[in-house]
């Protein structure tokens, strides 16, 4: 029988970790962009379908902002602290 596991080094927790911000990043900034143009175009565009897309897209967008946060919550406190104590542990070696 053998072991399966997941071999972490702290480059590769660094990077992980610098992959997620930008994930979170550019999420909050392509929805942030998203309802900006929304905004613009509903100013004179105001049939039925861009309404109805217009609020699909919010019902989605407050489906993503906790996902969103959830990313960047788990790169900033428990990555950040599997880190630190892979650093602390070396330390000791």
């Amino acid at each position: 029988m053998s072991n399966i596991g997941i071999e972490l080094d702290v480059p590769t927790i660094q990077k992980m970790r610098s992959h997620l911000r930008e994930l979170a990043d550019n999420l909050e900034k392509r929805l942030r962009e998203t309802e900006n143009s929304i905004d613009e175009v509903s100013k004179t565009w105001q049939d039925e379908n861009f309404k109805d897309f217009k609020n699909k897209f919010e019902e989605d967008k407050q489906k993503l902002n906790p996902l969103s946060k959830k990313v960047s919550t788990f790169e900033s406190q428990f990555l950040s602290e599997v880190e630190r104590k892979l650093r602390k542990y070396l330390e000791r070696r």
